[in-house]
């Protein structure tokens, strides 16, 4: 079997949940039709993370009634000092922050308003809830982004959510360990809080996980091949975009804020491509304006 088919195999039967036993793993990869091992995909899944093609995932909280995510648009002239600032200012409020060219310096995500330590800030809102791209397997960047392809019509709502969060002080400290350590043992965030583990595994199983969801990655030529690019668009072709955008070999998230602005973070190997791409359904009238910048840092680290 192909390295590569191996890879993305482990990474779809984890996707939806990276915390499953290898056994489990096993089943739903070979429900694929490629059966492997338990030695085999532990083999593969280590080397798909030494080699950045499967990034640890994220536990992101869903949007609640007393807990709305925000985004932020914000400038600065040392942009890159200026993130670290601000996640160190804000990071228990902070989900992710990016630094970019072009349209901003620097991009937030936060579940709370936060503190801009008195960078300009150029565009706040409301945000939905991440969409995830699930990528298509080696991909022609040039034919998968060609404005001369259909696109469907069609926009995506906002679930900004409308039951309200419960946790109390134990369920966020369980959260905070798990949060960016998606393989720690239930039993070491057990010791580590002095908990009893069947008590962590009730918290994880019945309040934290149904408030949330992972967030992973899969970048087919190791995501240091790829350059993120955050696009800013206004279209009524949102879900054609999310079509077109799945076909590419790595992942891409897509983020709908309040004032009909849909936000994209995609990676490509060529910036030219995608660009040229935006350029002509900007001229097809598909999409009504859109601005771009390319990222260059990015907190809570991937690695």
């Amino acid at each position: 079997m192909d390295e590569n088919l191996r890879y993305y195999c482990i990474f779809r039967g984890s996707v939806e949940d990276p915390r499953l036993k290898q056994w489990q793993l096993r089943r739903r990869v070979q429900k694929m039709g490629h059966p492997m091992d338990r030695k085999t995909i532990a083999k593969y899944f280590k080397k798909a993370k030494d080699q950045y093609i499967i990034l640890d995932p994220k536990l992101i909280i869903y949007n609640h009634e007393n807990l709305r995510h925000r985004v932020y648009l914000l400038q600065s002239r040392e942009p890159i000092s200026g993130i670290k600032k601000l996640y160190l200012a804000n990071k228990e409020k902070i989900a992710h922050v990016i630094g970019g060219g072009n349209a901003f310096n620097m991009f937030l995500r936060a579940r709370e308003d936060i503190d801009p330590l008195g960078f300009p800030v150029m565009f706040r809102s409301f945000c939905g809830d991440y969409m995830q791209t699930i990528p298509q397997q080696t991909c022609d960047e040039c034919s998968v982004l060609s404005a001369d392809l259909p696109l469907e019509k069609g926009v995506f709502s906002i679930n900004l959510g409308t039951e309200p969060l419960t946790w109390d002080s134990i369920d966020w400290n369980i959260y905070n360990w798990i949060a960016f350590k998606p393989y720690i043992p239930l039993k070491q965030i057990a010791e580590e809080l002095d908990l009893h583990q069947t008590t962590v595994k009730n918290r994880f199983i019945n309040h934290i996980r149904p408030a949330t969801h992972w967030l992973s990655g899969y970048f087919e030529k190791g995501y240091l091949s790829y350059t993120g690019v955050m696009i800013q668009v206004r279209t009524d072709y949102e879900q054609g975009l999310f079509d077109r955008i799945s076909r590419l070999s790595a992942s891409a998230y897509f983020l709908k804020v309040l004032e009909d602005w849909l936000f994209i973070l995609v990676y490509v190997v060529d910036v030219k491509i995608l660009i040229k791409y935006f350029n002509a359904l900007l001229e097809q009238k598909r999409i009504k304006e859109y601005s771009y910048a390319i990222c260059y840092d990015y907190l809570p680290r991937r690695e």
